[in-house]
């Protein structure tokens, strides 16, 4: 199995949360971005969708220390 990093994101570009960290939807929007395949983007999108629902609004990563 290939495992397929997010992008690293450039700087003031995603919605942060309030401790300053990515959002699960920016990350996902990020990611999806960078999907060349138009069929795989589209079936990771529909899939993604209900994670964003779920935690759109929650950091992407571990909390800042």
């Amino acid at each position: 199995m290939t495992v397929v990093p997010f992008p690293t994101p450039p700087a003031d570009s995603a919605p942060t949360t309030a401790g300053g960290g990515e959002t699960v939807a920016a990350a996902v929007d990020r990611y999806l971005d960078s999907v060349q395949t138009k069929t795989t983007r589209g079936s990771y999108a529909e899939t993604l969708a209900r994670l964003t629902a779920l935690a759109g609004d929650r950091p992407a990563g571990p909390p800042a220390r």
